[in-house]
C-alpha cells in the first residue's frame, strides 16, 4: 500500500520538479511503468522534495555542457568585450546578491514571479539562491511563484547563468531570479520601488 501511494504521489511531485522530457533519460532512478513512475533511488528522491534544484533546461543546445570548454568561452568573451564609461551606469565592487530579471516567454503573467527553486545549475558552478529575500518579496504580497516546469524553460535568465557563475566565482553571491510579466507604467514604477531599497546595500541587479 505505501509503494502505490508512493509511486501515485511521484507521478505528479515528479512532473512537477523535473521537466519531463528528462525523465526517461534518468535511466536507474526513475523508471516508468503502467503510467507511474518508480523512483529506485532515495537520493533523487530528497532532490526532488528537499533541493528544488533548477536544472540546465538549455544546455548541450544554446550553449556547451562541457564545463571546461565553458570556462575557456567565458574567459575568452569577457576579455574581449573591451571597457565602455557611462555616467548612467550604477554598479558596485563587490555585490552580497544579483538581482536576475527576466521576460517571460513561455507564461503569460500581469505581475512578477519569483523562482521556487533554491538553486540555480550551471556546468561551472551552482548559484544559491537569497531564499530569505525571496520570502520578503513574497510577503509583500505583489509577487507570483513561478512553476518549476516555467522556470527552466525559460532562457532569458538561464542565458546570464554561466556568466555570473564566472564572474563571481569563488565569491558568496547568491541570486535572486524574477521573471518580469506584461507590466503596466504602474506596476513598473510599482515593483520599481520595492526592489530600488536593495540597491543602496550593496545588491546589483541585472
Amino acid at each position: 500500500m505505501f509503494m502505490l501511494y508512493l509511486t501515485v504521489f511521484m507521478k505528479r511531485y515528479v512532473c512537477t520538479f523535473q521537466k519531463r522530457s528528462r525523465i526517461e533519460e534518468r535511466e536507474g532512478l526513475i523508471s516508468k511503468v503502467r503510467g507511474y513512475y518508480w523512483v529506485s533511488s532515495l537520493s533523487i528522491f530528497s532532490k526532488f522534495i528537499i533541493s528544488h534544484t533548477h536544472g540546465e533546461y538549455h544546455v548541450g543546445s544554446w550553449y556547451t555542457d562541457n564545463s571546461k570548454q565553458l570556462s575557456q568561452e567565458l574567459d575568452e568573451w569577457l576579455s574581449s568585450c573591451g571597457l565602455t564609461k557611462s555616467s548612467d551606469v550604477r554598479g558596485v565592487i563587490a555585490p552580497t546578491r544579483v538581482f536576475l530579471l527576466g521576460p517571460s516567454h513561455h507564461y503569460y503573467t500581469s505581475k512578477c514571479a519569483l523562482s521556487t527553486a533554491t538553486v540555480y545549475k550551471t556546468p561551472i558552478g551552482d548559484l544559491p539562491i537569497d531564499l530569505e529575500v525571496n520570502e520578503l518579496l513574497k510577503a509583500t504580497g505583489k509577487f507570483e511563484l513561478m512553476d518549476i516546469r516555467v522556470d527552466e524553460a525559460e532562457h532569458s535568465m538561464e542565458m546570464h547563468l554561466p556568466y555570473l557563475a564566472k564572474v563571481f566565482e569563488g565569491k558568496p553571491v547568491k541570486i535572486v531570479p524574477i521573471l518580469v510579466g506584461a507590466l503596466s507604467a504602474e506596476d513598473e514604477a510599482m515593483y520599481g520601488q520595492i526592489l530600488s531599497s536593495y540597491f543602496v546595500t550593496g545588491d546589483l541587479g541585472m
